[in-house]
């Protein structure tokens, strides 16, 4: 480019004077200077006439041939948006280096954005920052901004706030008002810095005042929430109005939700129904979902069940969790909808993995209701997750539910309920102190926890306010004061308050008289006098069960507009007015029912319906099927699950089922004595030695049922070959410290599988091999450097592809395994395992071994021990011994799976039947001390004599311990 201007400016003032013969003399007429020409061609520029831009064009050129920084800059403008010239950002880019050059900041920072994108040049993000830089350093406010959002972000650069903030306060003092937005996030957050609202509220305000409708919007949602300032919804409303106005997606909503709800506004169902749907239409899933509940709840819109599963469902595609809990809560009441308890918990686990608590606590509701132990014990996990989070709801119920073995954790959580104002939590409470269960008995706690019960309204509370009042317990004698807390409750509906005052002859109606509204309510000024100060006379409850909520905190997400992309990285490189993607959080949590209640007059009347068991409560007939079927369609093309999933505490995958998986679900269950189960087992697996084509469909099953292993027609070739050839199967195999194998293959592992050869078909009397077949035995030959071929892993690898794109089994496989290897190929492990995810669905055993060793050790993922034991479960259903071993592994020590020793016993026993060493070693220790199975030193000697054979070691050792104990 510098060659080329240099030559254009030669001609130029080789041109600069023109002579006109004249008789006598020569006019000379010279050139306008560069300045001029860059004047004359800007003002043609700005006049937007074609015909007067075409000059302008021409004019900037001459302008920018003689130097000037500015013509050069404009240039670089016209070439890459194309102002009466042909788009051509690879000449823009060199009218920008040039004026760069120079030191025009402005063509700097385009210069910046351009190595940023790869506009016209390659990316480069050294030479953006090096320009960006230059550009900030000559006092560039945009630049300033880019590189602060670059090092706030720490997506292409590592992040540093500090820097960042700097660079944001630099734009912000030259007026920028997206600067001053972001540093009013980084201080509500208190990101890179102490959390100072304050300041977060000023830098707010300035870029709201200079425009930003980011701002505005953040700005609103604090007078809204009364974050930091005093609430005041009227003026959130005309801040989130003049963000409308820009065109601000999020304003669109919250100004919805307000004229829904009245808030700052007067209620307008019909303008709420026209911003929400004008949301939702342009693809907001908070628009989407509102819409969704406007027209489910008949809300200013014909009440259309189906309409709104329509806007929910395309809300939930797009992540809203609010969506999600919404279609789990339907599926779930199965009162608009017919009642699905699949649905509404796969829906469920789709918006808990995002962290909704509502869906957590109702997916506990949804399995307590299912009565078992083992759904018990699962109910638990969710509402422990919630009420770690603070949902006091969930707290409550995870109180019920461990109160009978655990009490102080129950005192725990009810503490933690009561003090967030959760009436049961406090009623709760009052009942532990009476009963003195995990605390010492102290009336006046209880009647203290009582009284905060009773004035939310709790009836059982008041009623009990009544008793202690009456008897004297932690609180004066008092029959006045025992009266007014009985008539209250009385007047709510409690039965028992109502046959007691009637027994005394009292009839508590005359202590009653209608409000305004016409409800009866306590009118005895003596009575009124005699309760606390908060008059809680129109509070009560009317249910005593959980009950299951809708998630009403708004998700997060930008609104796109049609903008095209959303980071404001991408924005702010790409010059796109669109607003940063927002990030206000909602933390409401759903209004509390009471869940659980006693009084002192007579035991608990409303019990949780299922209670957890103890260890040798727990039945075998687990999840364990469940959980693996779960996880079919995560790792493929998905089209029948969902593409949430959702990971409890320990990492294990809880991830919802899509429709067509439920089928896959449906397997024949056979009842088998544990005592039979080594036969049975031997004829399920029987193929696997042979190489049979058709795997045994008979399943084993536990003595409680659990399937144990239940083999189709293509487990069989996943299954073919293990004990002879193994093509498909890896022969060595490698143990961690405790003798769990990591399925790891070694070189004599591939060469046992390189031992094929092409596959011939018939075709109208002609011979014709298969494609797959022909390339993969191409692949081999390289691989081994047979038939002609150099050795040459690398042209192996590629002929090795092209035989797994044709669908070639073999192919795939070794495919996977050069990439995981990075034998031939670079090491790759996402790569490795989008071709095990390919065989995994065919049933392939050691693929899904890989997948279960990628997982367990993080290789390419995060390390999910939970997803790793859930394909170990998957394999050992299919008769892998090591799988089986390395499931009974897991539930013996609670890695990844719940801690079972029953499960730990049932997976040992069959990888133990198969010849496992380890798992005989493991399962001897299991029989030697009655963890899971029956004491037997018998079984312990046996299994112990087994491992020794295999040199297995301590097994001598655990051996001689018992041998005293054996009966000879």
């Amino acid at each position: 480019m510098r060659f080329y201007c240099s030559m254009m400016l030669a001609g130029v003032l080789v041109a600069g004077a023109l002579t006109t013969g004249c008789s006598d003399e020569t006019v000379v007429v010279r050139e306008p200077n560069a300045a001029t020409l860059m004047r004359k061609g800007k003002q043609l520029l700005d006049a937007e006439q074609p015909e007067d831009q075409a000059k302008a064009t021409h004019l900037l050129t001459r302008s920018a041939l003689l130097g000037n920084a500015d013509a050069q800059y404009m240039l670089g403008e016209i070439y890459e948006h194309g102002i009466n010239v042909g788009q051509d950002l690879i000449r823009a880019a060199e009218w920008y280096q040039e004026a760069a050059n120079q030191g025009h900041s402005q063509a700097q920072y385009m210069l910046g954005t351009i190595y940023l994108s790869g506009r016209g040049m390659a990316k480069d993000t050294t030479k953006a920052l090096e320009w960006l830089r230059k550009s900030a350093g000559n006092n560039n406010a945009m630049a300033n901004f880019l590189l602060g959002l670059l090092f706030d972000e720490g997506t292409l650069v590592p992040a540093n706030r500090e820097y960042a903030m700097a660079c944001y306060e630099k734009a912000a003092d030259k007026g920028n008002s997206k600067s001053a937005y972001r540093l009013g996030l980084l201080y509500d957050k208190g990101q890179g810095v102490p959390r100072d609202l304050p300041r977060a509220l000023s830098w707010y305000t300035k870029a709201a005042d200079a425009g930003d409708a980011d701002a505005q919007v953040q700005l609103g949602r604090c007078y809204a929430t009364g974050t930091g300032i005093a609430k005041d919804p009227v003026k959130a409303h005309e801040l989130y109005t003049k963000a409308y106005d820009q065109g601000n997606g999020v304003a669109m909503v919250l100004l919805g939700v307000q004229y829904l709800e009245g808030h700052g506004c007067a209620k307008d169902y019909a303008k709420a129904a026209t911003l929400l749907r004008e949301a939702a239409d342009l693809g907001s899933p908070n628009g989407q979902y509102m819409l969704g509940r406007m027209i489910l709840e008949g809300k200013g819109l014909e009440k259309n069940v189906q309409e709104a599963v329509t806007w929910f469902e395309k809300a939930a595609l797009q992540g809203s969790s609010v969506a999600q809990c919404a279609l789990g809560l339907l599926y779930d009441k199965g009162e608009s909808v017919t009642r699905n308890t699949k649905k509404a918990k796969r829906y469920y686990e789709m918006a808990a993995a995002k962290g909704s608590l509502s869906a957590q606590y109702n997916i506990g509701l949804l399995m307590e209701r299912e009565g078992t132990a083992e759904a018990a014990i699962q109910a638990l996990h969710w509402y422990q997750r919630a009420a770690k989070k603070g949902m006091a709801l969930a707290q409550v119920r995870a109180g019920l539910l461990v109160e009978a073995k655990n009490p102080a954790e129950a005192l725990s959580w009810y503490t933690k309920a009561a003090k967030q104002g959760d009436a049961n939590a406090a009623f709760a409470l009052g009942r532990l102190f009476v009963e003195g269960h995990g605390v010492e008995k102290n009336f006046k706690e209880a009647a203290r926890w009582y009284t905060q019960a009773a004035e939310l309204g709790h009836t059982e509370a008041q009623y009990n306010c009544g008793m202690m009042a009456e008897l004297g317990l932690g609180v004066p004698k008092d029959p006045d004061t025992a009266l007014a807390w009985f008539v209250l409750c009385a007047n709510q509906g409690f039965t028992l308050a109502q046959e007691k005052l009637t027994a005394q002859g009292k009839d508590w109606k005359v202590y009653l008289a209608a409000d305004a509204h016409g409800k009866m309510v306590v009118s005895d000024a003596k009575l009124l006098a005699l309760l606390p100060s908060k008059k809680p006379a129109l509070l009560s409850f009317s249910s005593y069960e959980g009950d299951i909520q809708f998630d009403d905190a708004l998700e997060h997400t930008p609104m796109h507009q049609n903008r095209g992309l959303s980071s404001p990285l991408n924005d702010a490189i790409f010059h796109k007015d669109t607003s940063p993607v927002q990030k206000n959080v909602s933390n409401k949590v759903p209004a509390q029912e009471p869940v659980v209640a006693s009084t002192l007059s007579g035991g608990q009347q409303n019990a949780p319906k299922s209670q957890v068991s103890d260890a040798d409560g727990v039945s075998l007939a687990s999840q364990e099927k469940k959980q693996v079927e779960a996880l079919k369609g995560q790792e493929k093309g998905k089209e029948n699950a969902p593409k949430a999933q959702v990971n409890d505490a320990d990492g294990a995958s809880l991830a919802p089922q899509g429709e067509k998986q439920v089928e896959a679900q449906e397997q024949v269950k056979k009842k088998v004595s544990l005592a039979s189960q080594g036969e049975k087992q031997a004829e399920a697996l029987k193929g696997q030695e042979k190489g049979k084509e058709n795997a045994p469909k008979a399943q084993v099953s536990d003595a409680d049922g659990a399937s144990l292993a239940s083999q189709g027609e293509k487990q069989a070739e996943a299954l073919k070959g293990q004990e002879k050839g193994k093509e498909n199967a890896p022969k060595a195999q490698v143990s961690d410290a405790d003798g769990a194998s990591l399925a790891s293959q070694g070189e004599k592992q591939a060469e046992a599988q390189e031992q094929s050869t092409p596959q011939a078909t018939q075709q109208d009397g002609l011979d014709v091999v298969d494609e797959g077949e022909k390339a993969y035995a191409i692949a081999c030959q390289y691989a081994e450097g047979t038939g002609g071929y150099a050795k040459d892993l690398r042209e192996a690898a590629k002929w090795m592809k092209r035989a797994a794109k044709e669908g070639h089994r073999e192919a795939t496989w070794r495919l996977a395994e050069m990439y995981f290897q990075g034998k031939g190929l670079a090491k790759d492990y996402d790569e490795a395992k989008r071709y095990y995810d390919r065989l995994a669905k065919e049933k392939h055993c050691p693929s899904i071994m890989r997948i279960a060793e990628i997982y367990d050790r993080g290789l390419g993922v995060p390390r999910n021990r939970g997803r790793a034991g859930l394909y170990y479960i998957e394999a050992a259903e299919l008769g892998d011994r090591e799988a089986q071993f390395q499931a009974g592994n897991r539930y013996r020590k609670g890695i990844g799976l719940r801690h079972d020793e029953k499960l730990a016993a049932k997976w040992f026993t069959l990888a133990a039947e198969q010849g496992h060493g380890v798992a005989q070693y493991k399962l001897g220790f299991l029989y030697e001390k009655g963890l899971g199975v029956p004491q037997s030193y018998e079984k312990a000697f046996e299994l112990y004599d087994k491992a020794i054979e295999q040199n297995v070691p301590d097994a001598a050792n655990r051996q001689k311990r018992i041998k005293k104990y054996v009966k000879k």
